[in-house]
């Protein structure tokens, strides 16, 4: 663990085992879900995930909504923030390398063409690991 976290540290990246893989193996993220786990699970069902902050967007056109992007060892999780979780979890949110999320899932289709789906989790608690 300590070559992968000094793998991330220099230069971002690792060849070796995802530092989320460690974290995994520790009892208490036992009932995290995995990136790939998501895509199985129903509209509005709680969950919590742990993953690596690889990006934080606030575009304009989105009314202060912030996009958190998450990434484990099996691929990346989209994160949706509210204003008001924002302001509760600012510090975890600013300062946090690698974070839990508790929130709902929620899905949306796209309803132009072809119907292709968006599963994205709404954060409500968020806890810094790192």
């Amino acid at each position: 663990m300590e070559n992968t976290n000094d793998d991330y540290s220099i230069t971002s990246l690792s060849l070796r085992e995802h530092p989320i893989s460690f974290l995994r193996k520790q009892r208490k993220f036992h009932h995290t879900k995995k990136a790939i786990e998501i895509i199985n699970c129903k509209n509005d069902q709680r969950v919590s995930v742990i993953g690596l902050v690889t990006c934080r967007q606030r575009p304009q056109s989105a009314s202060g909504v912030l996009f958190l992007t998450l990434e484990d060892e099996s691929g990346s999780i989209n994160i949706i923030l509210w204003k008001y979780t924002q302001e509760a979890f600012k510090k975890e949110i600013i300062k946090g390398r690698i974070l839990q999320i508790n929130g709902r899932i929620q899905i949306s289709a796209s309803h132009k063409g072809n119907v292709a789906q968006t599963t994205y989790l709404q954060g409500e608690h968020i806890f810094r690991l790192e």
